[in-house]
């Protein structure tokens, strides 16, 4: 016997028509005879079924009819089917989502790379189909995830609702929890710990109007094996992150100002973009921060956390850097005047502008500068203190 269970409140599962819910259960039991009740609930756009003969269960998260917009279309469905999925002690369970009549926003880069997201936590497409697009598959690692990503999405996207990056400890989440932001921060920290085996640390990143995720996802993603970072929170909605006064403590802030303001870890020098290679890189120093008489200790917090104080740089650029090998100018980059052996200023260019050729294929000459659109007043600011230490 087929059992399907209904929401008793029939908002939760508009458009859910007889056709539909036909549909399902002849793909996923082969047989179109159910029986229907009904249970109280106040949220999810699922509904559960049952074959009390293989001791079977399917729960079924819907598209909303409304194509208006990627998330109320479907991704903040998925996560309250999921913690209902999860909390279900069956051992026979299963999460699968039916797309109601697919439309182009079914198809997009965006909802694909959650399509395969899905897969790779184990959740079906029922009705994949009718989209009328080639296969999707799991992602098989963290390159695979972040390549495609960045393939979809442009390679330095700002103001992303999650961030993630990769170094020789951990992989570090840094995922809005407020509004829809929140299921797509969920899914991909249940994505990121299928497909990696170091640890895994989610930072949840608030604004003044939010709490973090909500007790189930954070539950589940601890059993999942992920761990909690301080929460991040931010100065406006998609703004900067908020110091705190301990400014050998703010490294996540820091790191998120930094992807807010340049996007996914890449020498801004060089443009190399293997995330392990690349460091958070202050123009000011922190512990010159920390030792200087001029700055209250609220000054002191906000200035090595900012993200005018920083740059993405490659362990070697980062080293030629802090040493003053190559310095700013205002916004054009030099080669420090302790350098004068015609070899070293060559190898130096080179290892510049030969990469930069390799990542980003725009080089029309060996000048290079901070682009307007990084520059400000207060990055001069931070720039005048280091040429201060330097020379």
């Amino acid at each position: 016997m087929i059992k399907v269970t209904l929401p008793d409140k029939k908002t939760l599962i508009q458009g859910v028509t007889d056709n539909i819910l036909h549909d399902v259960c002849k793909r996923i039991f082969n047989t179109t005879v159910y029986k229907t009740e009904n249970e109280k609930r106040g949220k999810g756009r699922y509904i559960k079924i049952e074959n009390s003969e293989t001791n079977e269960i399917h729960y079924v998260c819907f598209s909303h009819p409304n194509h208006n917009s990627r998330n109320a279309h479907l991704m903040q469905f998925v996560s309250p089917a999921y913690i209902a999925f999860y909390n279900d002690k069956a051992e026979n369970k299963h999460l699968d989502i039916y797309l109601i009549n697919p439309s182009v926003n079914d198809k997009t880069d965006y909802i694909r790379m959650f399509y395969r997201c899905f897969l790779t936590i184990g959740i079906r497409i029922l009705n994949f189909d009718k989209l009328g697009i080639s296969e999707v598959a799991p992602f098989n690692s963290y390159e695979d995830l972040k390549g495609y990503r960045s393939k979809t999405s442009g390679r330095n996207t700002h103001n992303r609702s999650t961030y993630f990056t990769d170094d020789d400890k951990q992989i570090s989440i840094f995922g809005k929890t407020f509004g829809a932001n929140a299921m797509e921060s969920f899914i991909f920290g249940l994505t990121i710990k299928q497909i990696v085996d170091k640890p895994v640390v989610f930072y949840p990143v608030l604004d003044n109007e939010s709490d973090s995720l909500s007790v189930e996802q954070r539950q589940i993603l601890m059993n999942k094996g992920l761990s909690y970072g301080n929460s991040i929170e931010l100065l406006t909605r998609n703004g900067p992150a908020k110091p705190t006064k301990d400014t050998s403590r703010n490294q996540s802030v820091f790191h998120y100002n930094l992807l807010q303001k340049f996007g996914d870890k890449q020498c801004y020098i060089c443009g190399c973009d293997i995330e392990r290679l690349i460091i958070a890189a202050h123009i000011e120093r922190v512990t010159d921060i920390d030792n200087s008489a001029s700055y209250t200790p609220e000054q002191k917090a906000q200035r090595s956390t900012d993200g005018d104080n920083g740059l993405w740089l490659c362990a070697s650029h980062d080293k030629m850097f802090e040493y003053g090998i190559i310095y700013f100018e205002n916004t054009l980059m030099r080669v420090g005047a302790f350098i004068t052996e015609q070899s070293q200023q060559t190898f130096i260019e080179r290892s510049i502008f030969d990469m930069r050729q390799v990542y980003f294929n725009d080089i029309t000459g060996t000048i290079f500068e901070i682009k307007s659109e990084h520059y400000n007043d207060k990055m001069r600011d931070y720039i005048s203190k280091h040429m201060a230490r330097i020379t």
